[in-house]
C-alpha cells in the first residue's frame, strides 16, 4: 500500500512539471500560506500594508500618470525569490477573476505599469518574515478607449525557488482597475433567453427551466443580482422569484447562466422572465446610474396529465355506459324471452 501512495505521489509531481502555468485566478484574499508563504496587498508611501483597500483603483485621464506601492511580505520560515510583475485580467465563464501569467505578453493596462528603472518586473529575494514595498507608476496611453481597464499587480515564487525540483509556481494577485474617463457605457444586457418545462405526475407540479446570457456590452465592470420567475395566465405567479447574485462581468465578456423552478402547474399559457439589476462592487468607482433589464418569454405547456387523465377518464366512461348497454340487452332479450316462453305455455294449456 505505502508503494502505491509513493507512486502517485510521484505522478502528480512528474504532472506538475510537464504542466506549463497559463494564467492565475485572483481573488481578494491575498495570502498562501505554508513554510514558504508570502502574501501580497496595496502598500503606504509610508511602508507596510495599507488595509484600507482591497484592490488598486484609479480614475485618470489620457497622457496621466500615477504612483503606487504594493507591499510584499514572506510570511514563512525561510529565504524565498519573488518576482512582482503587472498584468492584463478579465472575467471567464464561470465568473473567476482571471489574471495573465508573468511570461505573457500584455497589450493593455498591465502594459501601463512600470517598476524601478521602467523594467516591466522586478524580482526580490526575502528572508523569513522580511518584507518591502514596491514601488510602481501607471502612465495612461494618449490614444486610449474610455472605460475600466482591468488588470492585476501580482507576486509569484520563480520556477523551482520554493518547492525543490517541481516547477509549480504560485500567485497572489491584487486586483487593478484604471478607469479613463470619457463617454462611459455600464450596460448589461440579456440575450438567448429560453425555457423549457418538464410536466410531473401532478397537473399542478411540473419543472420550468430557464436559460440566458448576460453579455457586458459596455465599458464598465458591473455586476448584478438577477431574479427569475415564472407567471400564468392573467400574470399570476406561478413560482417563487429565484433571485441571486451575479459576480462581476468585465467589458466585452459574457456568462451562461441555467436555473430552474419547480412547482409550476400545466396552465397552458406560461411566462418565463428575468429581471437584471446591476450594480458596482463596494470598493469600484461610482459609473453613474445603472438600467436595470428585464427579458421574457412565452412558454406553452400542453397539460399532458390533465389530457392523459381526461382520456382515461373517457375510456372508463366508454367501458362502463358500455357495460351498461350490454346489461340493458341482456335485460331486454331476458324479458322478451320469458314473455315468449308466456305465450307459448298459454297456447299450449289452449
Amino acid at each position: 500500500m505505502r508503494k502505491i501512495v509513493l507512486l502517485a505521489a510521484v505522478f502528480a509531481g512528474l504532472l506538475q512539471v510537464m504542466t506549463p502555468v497559463t494564467s492565475f485566478a485572483a481573488s481578494n484574499f491575498h495570502k498562501a500560506e505554508d513554510s514558504s508563504g508570502f502574501s501580497g496587498v496595496p502598500g503606504l508611501k509610508s511602508g507596510g500594508a495599507d488595509l484600507t483597500r482591497s484592490r488598486f483603483t484609479y480614475q485618470l485621464n489620457p497622457a496621466q500618470t500615477v504612483s503606487d506601492q504594493f507591499y510584499v511580505k514572506n510570511t514563512g520560515t525561510k529565504l524565498i525569490e519573488l518576482l512582482v510583475f503587472a498584468a492584463d485580467a478579465t472575467t471567464d465563464a464561470q465568473g473567476v477573476f482571471t489574471v495573465q501569467s508573468s511570461n505573457e505578453v500584455s497589450k493593455d493596462v498591465g502594459a501601463w505599469v512600470r517598476f524601478q528603472g521602467g523594467s516591466k518586473a522586478v524580482r526580490l529575494s526575502l528572508k523569513a518574515g522580511q518584507d518591502a514595498n514596491v514601488p510602481f507608476t501607471l502612465k495612461v496611453p494618449n490614444l486610449v478607449s474610455p472605460g475600466d481597464h482591468i488588470g492585476g499587480i501580482g507576486v509569484s515564487t520563480l520556477p523551482g525557488s520554493a518547492t525543490g525540483q517541481i516547477n509549480l509556481v504560485r500567485a497572489v494577485i491584487t486586483r487593478l482597475y484604471a478607469r479613463v474617463r470619457g463617454n462611459l457605457s455600464p450596460l448589461l444586457t440579456v440575450s438567448n433567453v429560453s425555457a423549457t418545462y418538464t410536466p410531473s405526475f401532478s397537473p399542478f407540479e411540473g419543472t420550468v427551466t430557464e436559460r440566458f446570457t448576460i453579455s457586458n456590452v459596455g465599458n464598465v465592470s458591473l455586476s448584478a443580482k438577477a431574479a427569475a420567475s415564472v407567471d400564468g395566465p392573467f400574470g399570476i405567479a406561478l413560482a417563487n422569484a429565484k433571485t441571486f447574485k451575479v459576480s462581476e462581468i468585465a467589458p466585452g465578456t459574457k456568462r451562461d447562466f441555467e436555473l430552474s423552478m419547480t412547482g409550476v402547474g400545466q396552465w397552458v399559457f406560461l411566462h418565463p422572465s428575468v429581471k437584471l439589476t446591476t450594480f458596482t462592487d463596494k470598493d469600484a468607482l461610482y459609473a453613474g446610474k445603472l438600467p436595470q433589464v428585464v427579458r421574457d418569454v412565452i412558454l406553452w405547456v400542453f397539460p399532458t396529465t390533465i389530457f392523459v387523465f381526461l382520456v382515461f377518464a373517457a375510456i372508463v366512461a366508454f367501458i362502463i355506459r358500455s357495460n351498461i348497454r350490454n346489461r340493458q340487452q341482456q335485460v331486454k332479450r331476458w324479458l322478451a324471452y320469458t314473455e315468449a316462453e308466456a305465450r307459448r305455455k298459454a297456447e299450449l294449456g289452449s
